[in-house]
């Protein structure tokens, strides 16, 4: 609304202080357009001391003219060190740009102190698996191995290991940037005994046999892998966690059950 408006241009608001500085940087070297101030974002993602924009912001060709100069006067006035701005390359893979800074490796810590390292530049710290998160961490799986199928960043993996207390975890992904993340954020965890990597298609690459728990958080469906999750097993059996995105919105449809007899 208006009072939002209002807050957004006040002196001493990350975007006040963000708009004063690429104005007076702008009106310097005379290329101050009106229109630039619309081109502003107005809301960014935080990740350590990294800011990260929207794919539609400084699309303006007077930021150009300015050069990679405004990157500093953004990054200054917004007191982070690096600057990056999405790039959508397809639904399921958001890149970012590297605008400002050296590289795009931030560490994000979560409540119960939990560690994850990542190259923003590469992944995107997903927030909205928080909620999944705080859930697995209560947990109690002393003395148990835990496979964790599709691992991502380790969203689920590095609770299962601190918070749940697991004797053992696999945690496994095919990408290769991923892993690397994985590797870092199990050091800064200091679970390298306690937490496997495995990277290659978690199909092929499960180990068998050998879980009391498997989780498997491959949205938006995982019916195509409860098989491989159910030979990574103990034959003493154990528990298979199944994440699936659901359209509460679709009629529900109960199957009509076939006499066995007739």
């Amino acid at each position: 609304g208006r009072n939002g408006s209002i807050d957004l241009l006040k002196k001493g608001s990350p975007f006040g202080e963000m708009l004063e500085a690429v104005k007076r940087k702008a009106e310097s070297l005379q290329l101050w357009d009106e229109e630039m101030q619309r081109d502003l974002p107005k809301r960014w993602e935080k990740h350590g001391d990294m800011i990260i924009f929207p794919q539609n912001s400084f699309t303006h060709q007077n930021w150009k003219y300015i050069g990679r100069e405004v990157w500093r006067v953004v990054a200054e006035s917004l007191k982070v060190a690096r600057l990056g701005r999405k790039r959508v390359i397809d639904e399921r893979t958001p890149h970012v740009d590297l605008l400002f800074g050296n590289d795009g490796w931030v560490e994000h810590v979560d409540e119960r102190g939990i560690r994850y390292i990542y190259d923003a530049s590469k992944r995107v710290f997903n927030i909205d698996k928080a909620r999944e998160m705080k859930r697995i961490a209560e947990f109690d799986c002393h003395g148990e191995t835990v496979v964790d199928m599709y691992a991502g960043l380790g969203y689920f993996t590095f609770p299962f290991a601190i918070a749940c207390s697991a004797k053992k975890v696999y945690a496994i992904d095919w990408d290769e940037d991923t892993v690397e993340h994985l590797v870092r954020s199990r050091s800064a965890n200091g679970v390298d005994e306690i937490v496997e990597i495995i990277q290659g298609d978690a199909r092929r690459k499960c180990p068998q046999g050998i879980a009391d728990r498997v989780y498997l958080g491959l949205v938006p469906s995982c019916h195509a892998h409860l098989l491989t999750a159910a030979r990574a097993m103990s034959p003493q059996g154990g528990i298979i966690h199944v994440q699936e995105s659901i359209d509460t919105r679709a009629p529900r449809v109960v199957p009509k059950r076939k006499p066995l007899l007739k």
